[in-house]
């Protein structure tokens, strides 16, 4: 069986397990017992032929329907349910494997690969041959290295023998048997999910009737839930390919993800509750092999030809546990040689992922290690005491061959790619939105002179380019030009254009240790000139620098900050005490946390908390993706404006609080707060009594925006700047602001005093 499937190292147990102690002991009546007999002898002959799975099953129905609970028929149908879903699992590997050969004879006629670079990794594991000693102690090198030299060489001469028996065949010959293929791995795929949903539904009947299930049909019930979100995310890549027509049989490539994705954490969870009970002997290892190849499938999910690869922290985090498992089990003399070979080979797979993780250094000295795993699983391979060439499962050698490939090309990239972060990102903003108090008018206070009106609607055109690029690994430059453009559409007299840059310097401090890290700090300056009326109006420098600090896993930031701002206002005065130009100092403290993950919340209740297939490109902004937390901050800020005029030195005090709440279907809801006291130095000169002016300036806004992924791009072009991702965030939003002045003129008007209303609807892209 292991030879015929080439895949039984996950669902060996299918064919080792006996008739648990316990089950099927009761009672039964004479021509039930003889069914039940001739349905598991059938189940047993299978072994020799696969039709004997079929014929058991109507059997062991026929059992069923006249005792519905008996357990050894619900057991034995599950495992010729089983037995069947390998077949049709092997009809499909065949079927890709085909696929990947005709795939690679039109990329060879494209230019994009060669069987040169395949022959030239055969002959490094023939020179690896020579290199060892002829003794006793190396034969089982030797051997190992021959086996996948042996599979490797038939991988060659087929590839080799397709391409040269495609002279003279048109591309679309290749392509139309490359369709015909798909269509027969979707036949199998079709067989294979029907098979193993029939095994989880008998092996879950059999776990609920049993007061206490043997572990080996927990076990069972891991690799059906295993096997079936294996199938759904293969499903899910066809469609994206354009392989496999969606319909709502099917569901969304994002639902079969979810369910994929469920059913992978609930056998999880079964495995870790049996490992923490105590297993012992091969049940133990099996388990620890089940759960580090479901974490490996978490953390690698089935992806289409055009979707990126990606990882985030969680999938991270699940290739780090998988390795430690597989690691040990290969490192693990006791382990079943069924386990030992596959484990060290899951390790040499595992290890590059987490290489390009890593800095180059870092990368080497991963792909290095994920080599000699590989060189380990071939000897592990090997039947006790071979002298000669040979293979346990006939499937190893081949695919440490093909992993051996891939990490000689993940070096070759290695080479060239920039180990640093260099991306360009283009932004464009387009709004529209209700101003109430255009001229910020005090409160009882007329018109000026040739404006007709307060309150009118606004234009604006934001554009943007961002340039980061990190030196080292604790050094990062960052780089902004900027132009915002406001227009009105009757008030033009406070149309508003303005220009900026911005430069900033980061250095890290402290790489992130356990729970607390990264630590950064920061400098950074700003400079805006800004028109009003297309006339002049502001020209600003600002230097801020600051100190960053991460903390619990990174869901908490505090900083520390300072700024200092030097403003040069071009408007005409008749009085010079009026003049604001001059020094505004600030210090600051503000923090922001991750509380509560909505995203489990909505899920927990059958509400989803994403809306679109391509939500989960979002990963490459948020590294807390699929988490959906509510956020909470807080701002604490003194500062003082030293002017050359006396009117608007003033000493400010600021009190902010916010909250973001995640919505269902990936809309985020946000309320911001803000309290500012001015305590003015001088008395006013706009006062009637002369009193010195105190503001109490209070600011309320509210939003809901909804992001879009339109083009996911690759994570990897970050490092060199290439647009591929391009994104869109619809966002409706409403702010207040109320300043209560105590100033008022000699005619009663409160000059500084006003209310305002703004509130409209804003549609950005980014592009990088």
């Amino acid at each position: 069986m292991i030879k015929r499937t080439g895949f039984a190292t996950v669902f060996v147990l299918l064919n080792c397990v006996l008739v648990p102690a316990g089950l099927g002991q009761r009672p039964t009546s004479p021509d039930v017992a003889v069914d039940l007999n001739e349905g598991i002898y059938l189940y047993l002959a299978g072994e020799e032929d696969l039709l004997l799975y079929e014929d058991a099953i109507p059997v062991l129905t026929s059992v069923l329907d006249r005792d519905p609970n008996n357990e050894l028929a619900l057991l034995f149908r599950a495992l010729c349910h089983g037995e069947l879903g390998l077949k049709d699992l092997a009809t499909r590997k065949d079927a890709e494997d085909q696929i990947r050969q005709f795939d690679f004879v039109l990329e060879t006629r494209q230019g994009k690969k060669n069987t040169a670079d395949h022959a030239s990794n055969l002959e490094d594991v023939r020179q690896r041959i020579a290199g060892y000693e002829s003794s006793d102690d190396r034969s089982a090198e030797i051997i190992a290295e021959w086996n996948v030299a042996l599979a490797s060489q038939d991988d060659l001469e087929i590839i080799s023998g397709i391409i040269e028996n495609a002279k003279g065949l048109p591309d679309d010959h290749f392509e139309n048997l490359s369709r015909a293929r798909h269509e027969l791995s979707q036949t199998a795929t079709r067989g294979e999910k029907q098979h193993y949903e029939a095994m989880s539904k008998d092996i879950r009947a059999l776990i609920e009737q049993v007061d206490d299930p043997e572990v080996v049909v927990r076990l069972l019930d891991v690799v059906a839930d295993a096997k079936i979100a294996r199938i759904h995310e293969t499903i899910a890549r066809d469609i994206v390919d354009g392989f496999w027509k969606q319909d709502e049989s099917t569901g969304s490539p994002r639902q079969l993800r979810r369910e994929a994705g469920r059913r992978f954490e609930k056998a999880a969870e079964i495995l870790r509750t049996l490992i923490r009970a105590g297993l012992s002997g091969e049940q133990l290892y099996r388990a620890k092999f089940l759960l580090g190849v479901i974490l490996y499938r978490q953390a690698v999910p089935l992806r289409g030809k055009k979707e990126p690869a990606r990882r985030t922290s969680e999938q991270i985090d699940q290739l780090e546990e998988s390795l430690a498992l597989m690691k040990s089990l290969a490192n693990d003399r006791n382990t079943p040689q069924l386990f030992a070979p596959y484990s060290a080979f899951y390790a040499g797979l595992i290890l590059p992922f987490l290489a390009a993780e890593a800095d180059a250094e870092g990368m080497g000295r991963k792909l290095t290690e994920a080599e000699e795993y590989l060189e380990l699983a071939a000897r592990l391979d090997l039947p006790a005491g071979q002298k000669t060439p040979g293979s346990m499962t006939n499937v190893v050698p081949t695919l440490v061959f093909r992993q051996r490939e891939q990490i000689s090309r993940l070096r070759k990239l290695a080479k060239t790619a920039s180990p640093a972060l260099n991306d360009i990102r283009l932004s464009l903003g387009l709004g529209i939105n209700r101003d109430t108090n255009v001229e910020l008018l005090g409160d009882n206070t007329a018109l000026p002179r040739d404006i007709s009106r307060d309150e009118d609607w606004g234009f604006s055109l934001i554009t943007a380019v961002d340039w980061t690029r990190r030196v080292t690994e604790e050094i990062t430059f960052g780089f902004q030009g900027r132009n915002s453009q406001l227009w009105h559409a009757d008030v033009d007299e406070f149309d508003q254009q303005a220009y900026g840059g911005t430069i900033a310097l980061q250095y890290q401090l402290a790489p992130k240790q356990d729970e607390f890290g990264p630590v950064f700090a920061t400098l950074q300056y700003d400079y805006d000139y800004t028109l009003l009326g297309r006339e002049a109006f502001l020209g600003s420098s600002a230097f801020r620098p600051s100190l960053r600090f991460f903390w619990d896993e990174r869901t908490a930031e505090t900083e520390f900050y300072f700024g200092y701002g030097l403003r040069n206002y071009f408007e005409k005065l008749g009085d010079n005490r009026f003049n604001r130009d001059g020094n505004y100092f600030t210090f600051g403290f503000f923090h922001r946390h991750k509380l509560i993950d909505l995203a489990e919340v909505y899920k927990s209740k059958d509400i989803e908390p994403w809306g679109s297939d391509n939500d989960e490109y979002l990963d490459q902004d948020d590294p807390f993706y699929p988490a959906r937390h509510i956020e909470g901050r807080f701002l604490l800020e003194y500062g003082w404006d030293a002017t050359d005029g006396d009117e608007f030195d003033q000493k400010r005090y600021v009190l902010g609080f916010g909250v973001g709440v995640p919505l269902p279907l990936g809309v985020d809801m946000d309320f911001a707060t803000q309290f500012e006291w001015g305590d003015y130095s001088h008395g006013s000169l706009v006062d009637f009594h002369r009193r010195a002016r105190r503001d109490f300036i209070q600011d309320y806004s509210l939003s809901f925006s909804r992001t879009f992924v339109l083009e996911p791009g690759d994570l990897r072009n970050r490092f060199t700047p290439q647009f591929d991702r391009s994104v869109m965030t619809i966002r409706a939003q409403a702010s207040w602001t109320q300043d209560d002045s105590n100033v008022v003129n000699r005619i009663g008007e409160a000059v500084y005093s006003y209310d305002r209303w703004i509130y409209g609807v804003t549609v950005g892209f980014a592009f990088n």
